[in-house]
């Protein structure tokens, strides 16, 4: 079956990522499972593949690709392969089997609603829930919702990513978001059956280019803003939370969604100037963690009205509910362009606290801890922003010496 087999190579993980590639095809030939095999081609490319036959020596040999090695483990592929050798004694054709589900199986929308339903409530926090929500609304199922998902593949999937960038202002940031949800549905509408184990179309599509946000806050904008917040305030047009909420999000630096989630009951202790979030972007890994509360935002919570029977600091106007984020969005754009202040989000001020931190020469794991961030690597390669004219300061100090023994004069 499929040419002579070789047992002289041991068919483990180890051993088959070791194994060469040769001047012809050579397929190595797994002695546990009957069919299962690994193709090797000329250029180095693996590929594990089940074959059969579905009669007697006459009949004709087929191969039914299962996947590339480096994305298929071995010990998922020998669970395929042993399934479709039960489907094959039983007198059934697994390619036949697939290309029946390809043909009459769900869609990329009807996967998302399941995703959607199933999988993310119990695996994905209520933000990311919104995020993956939006994000599959606005830019996967327009273009691929009517695609059946177990014939979606990886061209379809490119040109759908590329058509992304720049379309209704998309950035490769969050075409790249676009991607990885996809790739997750993608992946459960294998587990669930849908799909060929082990060939995610999204694997191995390029990404685009993200370059990290560094955006400083200076002076004049802080003034500006506070200026444009106070008149907001006075004009009336929106609820005290919604005001209360942006001020105490600059002032600690927290996550926006954070902030928000903040209830009375369960989360705040304001004598001792702190909020304990149980469930915030890191939970399940470092448990909870304190949100300082500077002194301002202490009398900013403490002085805002409490509905009765309303556990949360910043309700929306419902009381059934914490502020939805697209009402501080929308106020913070309001402000801004009141302020005359372009491009500065509502998560800059954390930036502008990891750099307010080095400036002042606060140590750089307490800046992290205030952040909430375990490691104060991750403060340095997301938040923290050199500011231009501290790097003009050390260049002139190191340079000094140097001015000195060339006989220069600086003015």
């Amino acid at each position: 079956m499929g040419g002579k087999r070789k047992y002289d190579e041991k068919f483990d993980q180890k051993s088959l990522a070791a194994a060469q590639p040769r001047e012809t095809t050579c397929v190595l030939w797994d002695s546990k499972i009957t069919g299962l095999c690994l193709r090797v081609t000329p250029k180095g490319v693996k590929t594990y593949y089940f074959v059969y036959r579905m009669g007697g020596r006459g009949s004709r040999v087929r191969w039914l690709r299962l996947g590339r090695f480096h994305d298929l483990p071995l010990t998922r592929a020998r669970e395929i392969a042993r399934g479709y050798r039960a489907q094959v004694d039983m007198g059934t054709d697994p390619a036949d089997a697939l290309a029946k589900k390809t043909i009459t199986g769900a869609t990329v929308a009807d996967v998302a609603e399941r995703f959607m339903r199933e999988y993310a409530p119990a695996n994905l926090k209520p933000g990311s829930i919104q995020d993956y929500s939006g994000t599959t609304r606005i830019h996967i199922l327009p273009v691929l919702g009517r695609e059946p998902i177990g014939a979606l593949d990886r061209a379809t999937v490119a040109r759908w990513h590329s058509s992304l960038l720049g379309a209704g202002g998309t950035g490769g940031s969050a075409a790249n978001k676009a991607l990885r949800i996809l790739s997750s549905i993608c992946t459960q509408a294998e587990i669930w059956g849908m799909r060929q184990e082990g060939a995610n179309p999204c694997r191995h599509v390029k990404m685009f280019p993200e370059t990290p946000r560094a955006r400083d806050i200076q002076p004049w904008e802080l003034e500006a803003v506070g200026a444009a917040m106070a008149k907001v305030g006075e004009a009336g047009r929106c609820s005290p939370w919604t005001i209360g909420a942006i001020k105490v999000i600059a002032l600690c630096a927290g996550r926006v969604s954070e902030v928000l989630s903040l209830r009375h009951d369960t989360d705040l202790f304001l004598e001792e100037g702190y909020a304990l979030l149980r469930e915030h972007k890191t939970s399940r890994t470092s448990g909870a963690k304190r949100l300082e509360l500077p002194p301002e935002a202490v009398e900013i919570i403490a002085g805002l009205p409490r509905p009765e029977g309303c556990p949360w600091v910043f309700p929306a106007r419902s009381l059934d509910g914490p502020l939805p984020r697209t009402t501080i969005r929308c106020l913070w754009g309001r402000v801004c362009r009141l302020a005359g202040v372009s491009d500065l989000h509502m998560h800059d001020f954390r930036s502008h606290a990891a750099s307010e931190g080095l400036e002042l020469g606060i140590d750089a794991r307490v800046t992290a801890k205030l952040l909430g961030h375990s490691s104060s690597r991750t403060t340095d390669r997301h938040y923290l922003n050199v500011r231009k004219r501290k790097t003009a300061e050390a260049a002139a100090a190191i340079a000094e010496p140097v001015a000195r023994a060339l006989g220069l004069k600086r003015q």
